[in-house]
C-alpha cells in the first residue's frame, strides 16, 4: 500500500519562495558602500606605516629621543588594542553605520591633528586618539 502511495511533498515545493532580484538603487548603494570601504582601508593601511617612515625626519624636526620614538610608535597600538575591547559593545549599542561613522570622523580629525603638532606629547595625543579612531 505503501508503495503504490506517493511521498509527501518536500516543505521547499509545498511553500517555494522565489528570490527577488535586489532593485538596481540598492545594488548601486551596496557597490558604492564596499567601494568607499575598501578605499577608507587603503588609506588607514598606508596611514599606519607613514609614521615608520618618517620616523627619522620627526624626530629631527621635533628634537625625540630613540625612547620618545618608541613611546611614539607605540601609542597607537596600545591605544588601538585597548579600544577594541569596548567597540564590540558599542557597535551592538549604537549601530555599525553611526560607529564606523563615528570613527572615521575621530580618525581624520586625530589624523589631520598629527600634522599640526609642535611637541611630544601634543604627538602622544594625536596617535592616542587615532588609535581610538
Amino acid at each position: 500500500m505503501s508503495a503504490s502511495m506517493p511521498s509527501p511533498p518536500v516543505a521547499a515545493e509545498r511553500n517555494p519562495v522565489i528570490a527577488a532580484p535586489a532593485p538596481r538603487r540598492v545594488h548601486r548603494a551596496q557597490i558604492v558602500a564596499l567601494s568607499l570601504l575598501v578605499v577608507t582601508g587603503i588609506i588607514n593601511y598606508v596611514d599606519r606605516g607613514t609614521l615608520a617612515v618618517a620616523n627619522h625626519n620627526i624626530a629631527t624636526e621635533l628634537g625625540l629621543s630613540f625612547g620618545q620614538m618608541g613611546l611614539l610608535l607605540s601609542a597607537f597600538a596600545w591605544s588601538y588594542a585597548i579600544a577594541q575591547l569596548p567597540a564590540g559593545g558599542l557597535v551592538d549599542r549604537i549601530g555599525p553605520r553611526r560607529f564606523l561613522a563615528a570613527g572615521l570622523i575621530v580618525w581624520s580629525f586625530a589624523q589631520a591633528a598629527g600634522g599640526f603638532v609642535h611637541s611630544f606629547s601634543q604627538f602622544i595625543l594625536a596617535r592616542v586618539i587615532l588609535g581610538i579612531g
